[in-house]
């Protein structure tokens, strides 16, 4: 009789702790999905017209200086979700191993891309003159792509921001 109650004590110690561990090491939100999906594709769009383009600048700046000038105006939000995308791919490993890890990476990756590519594939379509690239170039440097309150999404990527300082 002994052993069976010792034998349910552990069993519950054991239940508790591991839902306490899940608690804890719950990284991902349905709200930081969204913001890092917004980042990644943001980024994407901008890099791609910046390459794209690379015959445009007036400025003589490469695509790489173009992009990191978009990139240092965006800083807490890029690194906000590399803090995120680091934490949720952690996550992933330690829960099911490597596979999970490349299979969540990709995924989160895929659709930044994905959308990324429609868009700029899109304003290139309707936009073929001679004046698309310094058109979309001067959208991004105006900040067209710049994380503001006019953006959407912006309180989910406020609250990532708030998130990954607290990490």
């Amino acid at each position: 009789m002994g052993t069976y109650r010792l034998l349910l004590l552990l069993l519950s110690l054991s239940y508790s702790c591991l839902t306490y561990a899940q608690e804890q090491s719950l990284v991902a939100s349905e709200s930081r999905d969204t913001a890092l999906a917004y980042i990644g594709t943001s980024n994407f769009i901008v890099a791609s017209i910046a390459n794209r383009c690379s015959g445009s600048f007036r400025d003589g700046k490469s695509p790489k200086e173009f992009v990191l000038m978009w990139q240092e105006r965006n800083a807490s939000y890029l690194v906000a979700a590399a803090i995120y995308m680091e934490k949720r791919l952690a996550e992933a490993y330690a829960g099911s191993g490597p596979e999970e890890r490349a299979a969540l990476y990709e995924k989160l990756t895929a659709e930044s891309r994905a959308n990324g590519e429609a868009a700029v594939r899109n304003f290139f379509e309707k936009n073929h003159d001679e004046n698309a690239c310094s058109r979309a170039l001067g959208f991004i440097a105006d900040g067209i792509f710049d994380v503001t309150p006019k953006i959407p999404v912006y309180d989910e990527l406020e609250e990532l921001a708030a998130w990954a300082q607290q990490q």
